[in-house]
């Protein structure tokens, strides 16, 4: 149930993975624009937009093996690129910036994560419960950044759960579907108990197999409900 104080720097390689995704989107749109032009001009500047961020997606794949993100910054960039910090800052604003871009990626690869998770229980809550915590231990750099550290881009807890489908809303919506008097709250309550599995499971101290973790999820469901009346 650690706070993942210790492990944030890891939690912040998934910074450079995002911005690997943002800079491998940006050289194809450089090179389409180096190839329809239509001016000389946008042509030679595409291509020297193109080799700046491959330098800089190879120096952010070797800093995260080296450092960790929590020891790198636009400096030391910088210096693995043999460039100056003016290239790096003409792609974006500011390191703020390319977390909040990186973070809303990360957002949305959990998002997908829960959604291609195999649904198997017609309880609800279930399912969503059991990808949340598989989530916590295949994917823990994803993970510490979304849900263990101040960078949330606004967003809160339910929101990033909730996601741009709707996730938790129709998780709800089952629940009361079911004669569940307060659903919202009966979802807050059981939360507690998924959000601390997987913060242990990314310890590696949930050493509970999926079945076992299922059924877990599944008494202490029905325990609240029958409580809850």
């Amino acid at each position: 149930m650690g706070r993942g104080i210790e492990g944030l720097e890891e939690a912040y390689g998934i910074f450079f993975t995002g911005a690997l995704i943002v800079l491998a989107i940006l050289v194809v749109l450089c090179l389409i624009r180096a190839i329809i032009g239509p001016r000389v001009a946008d042509r030679i500047v595409s291509v020297n937009m193109t080799g700046t961020m491959v330098i800089v997606i190879i120096a952010i794949l070797a800093l995260m093996q080296e450092e960790g993100f929590e020891q790198v910054t636009a400096r030391k960039l910088a210096v693995k690129t043999g460039c100056s910090t003016q290239p790096i800052f003409r792609l974006y604003e500011n390191m703020d910036q390319l977390i909040g871009k990186v973070y809303i990626r990360a957002a949305a690869f959990f998002e997908a994560f829960c959604a291609a998770y195999p649904k198997k229980s017609d309880l609800p809550f279930i399912d969503l419960g059991m990808a949340y915590i598989r989530f916590a231990s295949e994917e823990k750099h994803i993970f510490r950044l979304l849900f263990m550290s101040e960078h949330r881009a606004g967003k809160s807890m339910y929101e990033l759960l909730n996601g741009e489908n709707g996730t938790v809303g129709r998780e709800v919506a089952r629940a009361k579907g079911k004669g569940v008097k307060n659903p919202g709250e009966l979802f807050m309550k059981i939360w507690i108990f998924i959000h601390g599995s997987a913060c242990m499971a990314l310890t590696g101290d949930f050493d509970l197999s999926e079945p076992e973790a299922e059924e877990l999820l599944i008494s202490i469901y029905r325990a609240f409900t029958e409580v809850m009346g």
